[in-house]
Order: structure tokens, then C-alpha cells, then sequence
């Protein structure tokens, strides 16, 4: 019962808002494998733009707000990050257990942490 209280008064945010949300984080992505964090976000947040496990969408998402982008996603490469912690929830993503390791993981989480306060779901 209280579950399904929080999950009805949690604060779902617009299309708006997430589409808004990925322009400026696009800004911090350096490699296309790097929209992993964003994906992971939506995904976390019930976003209704993106469903789990649908990596061409969120591809081809990001391709319309970002046609111009150096380092658009690449679903096969998303999908392969989507193993160990990082197929958890963002909160619950450990470096310990991670496909990716030190300064590549603090990146990864920075474009998480960023997309999560901007969507203020974080």
C-alpha cells in the first residue's frame, strides 16, 4: 500500500522536461557509449519515452533531439553496457562491479547524476 502511494505521489516529469533534460546532458557525452547513463535515468524515472530494453528507441530519440551530435548512441553498444551494476538502478550502481572502471565510471555516474537532477528524480 505504501508503495503504491509514493509511486503515485512521485513526480513524473513532462516529455518536455526529459527531452530538455537530454539536450543539455548531450553536452557532457564524449563517447556514444555514454548515453548509456542518460538511457539508465529515463528508465529509472518510468520515463514514457523510453521502455526497457528498447535500445533503438532511445537511439533514435536521441537522434531527433541531437541530429547533429558527434557521438550519437549505437543501440549494440548500449546494450552491452547494460550488464553487472550498471543494468541496476543508478543508486545501486557499484564501480566495483561495473563494465567500466575509475575515471570512465565517475563519468558515467556524472552524466547520470546530471540527467537525474535535471529531471529531479536523483
Amino acid at each position: 500500500m505504501r508503495r503504491s502511494r509514493a509511486k503515485l505521489a512521485k513526480k513524473c516529469p513532462t516529455r518536455e522536461q526529459q527531452e530538455n533534460a537530454i539536450r543539455k546532458v548531450g553536452e557532457l557525452v564524449k563517447k556514444g557509449r555514454q548515453w548509456y547513463a542518460v538511457y539508465r535515468v529515463l528508465i529509472d524515472a518510468e520515463s514514457e519515452l523510453v521502455t526497457k530494453g528498447d535500445f533503438d528507441g532511445f537511439c533514435r530519440l536521441v537522434s531527433l533531439l541531437l541530429p547533429g551530435h558527434a557521438h550519437l548512441p549505437v543501440a549494440q553498444e548500449l546494450q552491452r553496457m547494460a550488464v553487472m551494476s550498471f543494468d541496476k538502478p543508478v543508486r545501486l550502481w557499484d564501480e566495483n562491479n561495473a563494465p567500466v572502471s575509475r575515471g570512465r565510471f565517475k563519468d558515467y555516474k556524472r552524466i547520470a547524476d546530471q540527467m537525474g537532477e535535471l529531471l529531479e528524480v536523483a
